[in-house]
């Protein structure tokens, strides 16, 4: 049985970079296959807890296959989950998307 490397998508070391950059810890599940996204993005919150973040890499015209829209349908309603397909939106979004869980999780 022949075994191929998972085609990657062209921004998602630039994605992963400008995550680091502005402080988020990116863990790279790219290659582990079976619909799961390509990175998962993590930092500490004020009370200890970690926010985290699914982020699937694509390109400009890339699809979602079936198995990565039902990833998505389930941690997208969290705030969990996030499709990345340019660095600069990605890193204003997923910075929104933390302030907001700090925000609403901060005790009074």
């Amino acid at each position: 049985m022949t075994r191929y490397a998972k085609r990657r998508d062209k921004n998602e070391a630039e994605i992963a970079d400008a995550l680091r950059k502005v402080g988020f810890t990116v863990h790279n599940f790219g290659s582990a296959g079976h619909d799961i996204p390509d990175l998962l993005v993590t930092r500490p919150m004020w009370d200890g807890q970690k926010w985290i973040c699914w982020v699937e890499v694509k390109s400009k015209d890339g699809k979602l296959s079936e198995g990565q829209q039902a990833f998505r349908d389930i941690f997208q309603p969290r705030g969990e989950w996030y499709e990345g397909r340019d660095a600069v939106a990605t890193v204003n979004t997923l910075q929104a998307m933390y302030l907001e869980t700090q925000t609403l999780h901060r005790e009074p």
